[in-house]
C-alpha cells in the first residue's frame, strides 16, 4: 500500500474498463487540459478505490513521487520566508486529488441518513366505521384495532424502546422484553410497558381517554401533568382531554374491552356516547334530533353477531324514543 500526502491507494479489481491508463497519463491530461470524456470520472473512481490494477506504477517509482510530492505540500501550506514562483504539476495534481475525495465524502454522508431511514421507516394501519382490525407487529406484539382508528410503527423495532402512535382504539397484547420498553403515544397520553394486556381508547372527538389494563403493570403520562400513574389489572385511567384532569378507577374490565370480542356492554352511559360507539361499530351514521336525549343514562348488553337493527330496537324501549333507520343513516327522536 501506499501513501500520497495522507491519502491511500488500495488497489482492486477494475470494474467495466473499456481500458486501463496509467495513473501519471491522467494526471498530465487533465493538467494541460487534453483529458478524455471520462477522464476526471474515472481517477475519481480511481480515488475511491474502484479502478487502478497494482502493476500501473512501480512500488519504487510511487514511493519517490509520495516522497517528493509530501515535500512540495509541506512547502506550500507552511511556506518559509522565500516567495515560491510556481507549484510543480505534482502539488496541484494532490490538489485535484484532495478536492475529488472531499466530493466523494460529501457524497457518502449524504447517503448514510437515507440508509438510516429506511431502517426507522414507518407503517400505517387503519380502519374505517364498522371494521376491526388484527395487527402483529415485529417483535410479535398483538394490536386488535377498532373501528375509525389508526396507528403508526415501525416495521423493524430499533434502538432502545418499542414505539408506536394510536388514534382511536386499541387493544394491545404485548410482548415482553425487559430490555426495551413497548411505548404508546395516544394524543395527550403515553404509556410504557415491558410486556402486558390493555386497552387504550383515544377519539378526538370524544371527551375522555381511557387506558384499562387487563394484565400486568402500565404505567401512564398525561400532558400538563407531573406525576405517572401505575395501573395494574381492573384499574383505568380516565382522562379529559379538555380540561387535562386525570382520575383512577377500578372497573370491570369487561364494560370496556368487550367489543373486540363483537360484544358491547353500556352502563349509565349518555345516549350520544353510546352513538358514537355505535357508529364505529356498525359503520352507520346516528343524528339525534331531539337534544335532550343526548345526554339521557342508558345501560344495555349487546350480545355479538346482534344487528344494528336489534340493537336500536332494544336501546328504544331502554330510552323512551323513536328510531327511523334509512340506508345506513339513524335517526333518533321523541
Amino acid at each position: 500500500m501506499g501513501i500520497l500526502s495522507g491519502f491511500c491507494f488500495i488497489p482492486i479489481e477494475a470494474e467495466e474498463m473499456k481500458e486501463q491508463e496509467p495513473l501519471n497519463e491522467l494526471y498530465q491530461n487533465i493538467l494541460n487540459g487534453s483529458a478524455k470524456p471520462g477522464d476526471k470520472e474515472r481517477l475519481a473512481r480511481w480515488m475511491a478505490r474502484f479502478d487502478a490494477p497494482r502493476k500501473i506504477i512501480a512500488d519504487q517509482d510511487l514511493l519517490e513521487e509520495q516522497r517528493q510530492a509530501r515535500i512540495e505540500l509541506k512547502e506550500h501550506f507552511f511556506p518559509s520566508n522565500k516567495t515560491l514562483g510556481f507549484f510543480r504539476p505534482w502539488i496541484i495534481a494532490a490538489s485535484f486529488i484532495l478536492i475529488t475525495l472531499s466530493a466523494l465524502l460529501m457524497v457518502k454522508l449524504k447517503e448514510a441518513p437515507a440508509r438510516k431511514n429506511i431502517a426507522l421507516a414507518y407503517t400505517r394501519n387503519s380502519t374505517i366505521p364498522g371494521e376491526k382490525k388484527l395487527i402483529i407487529l415485529a417483535d410479535g406484539s398483538r394490536v386488535f384495532m377498532n373501528g375509525e382508528s389508526s396507528v403508526k410503527y415501525q416495521k423493524v423495532f430499533t434502538g432502545n424502546t418499542r414505539e408506536i402512535y394510536l388514534q382511536g382504539q386499541a387493544y394491545f397484547q404485548v410482548s415482553h422484553d425487559k430490555t426495551k420498553p413497548f411505548i404508546v403515544h395516544a394524543g395527550k397520553l403515553t404509556l410504557q410497558v415491558l410486556g402486558t394486556t390493555f386497552d387504550v381508547k383515544n377519539y378526538p372527538d370524544d371527551t375522555n381517554a381511557s387506558v384499562t389494563v387487563a394484565s400486568g403493570k402500565v404505567s401512564v403520562k398525561a400532558k400538563g401533568l407531573k406525576s405517572a400513574w401505575i395501573l395494574t389489572p381492573g384499574e383505568q385511567l380516565s382522562y379529559d382531554q379538555n380540561s387535562g384532569k386525570a382520575v383512577e378507577l377500578d372497573v370491570d374490565t369487561t364494560k370496556y374491552m368487550s367489543w373486540k370480542d363483537g360484544a358491547l356492554v353500556f352502563r349509565n352511559c349518555a345516549l350520544l356516547e353510546i352513538a358514537k360507539q355505535l357508529q364505529r361499530v356498525y359503520g352507520v351514521k346516528i343524528t339525534i334530533k331531539t337534544a335532550g336525549l343526548q345526554s339521557r343514562k342508558l345501560s344495555l348488553r349487546v350480545k355479538a353477531k346482534e344487528n344494528i337493527t336489534q340493537v336500536m330496537e332494544m336501546l328504544s324501549i331502554a330510552g323512551d324514543f323513536k328510531y327511523n333507520i334509512k340506508d345506513r343513516t339513524i335517526s333518533i327522536s321523541e
